[in-house]
């Protein structure tokens, strides 16, 4: 049976479209040649992955400082953490950094506490980052607390919920994955 060799080669698939008969898997070079043997119609998409992504990390214009430029970039784990500290150093009287604690490969697990002027009953906690290869949420969460930040003492309903809720906001919960 061909199933039993495809899970023996522990293959990294990418997107599985059940109703076209279709998948799209990363062949690492050390089982491409198993791959092949399988005699399985293909095509390749990206010759070689790692290359395409070092391209593109080479390209980067790598955006810092508070604003809103930050956000047309995908950004590292320390750029994030550089980010954030930026944002406490200029909104002091908003937020709090905090650490949940250290990661098996030795990383902080840095967060923000946001607070306004009441002294709320209610808390929220926001994350991004918790699976490996989720590249967005980092991106969204960094960016509610952007909007929080900026717009807060601006935009009445920004200003009421800062100010209502003791909001924590964990960029990156998995910085290991």
């Amino acid at each position: 049976m061909l199933l039993l060799p495809v899970q023996a080669l522990n293959l990294d698939i990418w997107a599985e479209n059940r109703v076209a008969g279709l998948v799209d898997i990363r062949v690492d070079s050390r089982v491409r040649d198993a791959v092949k043997a399988l005699e399985l119609p293909y095509e390749v998409y990206i010759e070689d992955v790692q290359a395409q992504i070092d391209a593109q990390v080479a390209n980067r214009v790598g955006k810092t400082g508070v604003n809103p430029e930050w956000f047309t970039e995908y950004h590292t784990y320390n750029e994030t953490f550089e980010f954030v500290t930026e944002l406490v150093a200029t909104y002091p009287d908003l937020l709090t950094p905090i650490s949940i604690g250290t990661t098996h490969e030795g990383r902080s697990i840095f967060g923000v506490r946001l607070r306004g002027r009441n002294n709320p009953t209610k808390a929220v906690m926001f994350n991004g980052g918790q699976h490996a290869r989720e590249w967005i949420t980092p991106a969204v969460v960094t960016g509610m607390l952007y909007n929080f930040v900026t717009q807060y003492g601006n935009v009445t309903e920004i200003t009421e919920i800062v100010d209502n809720l003791d909001i924590t906001i964990i960029p990156i919960l998995n910085p290991d994955g």
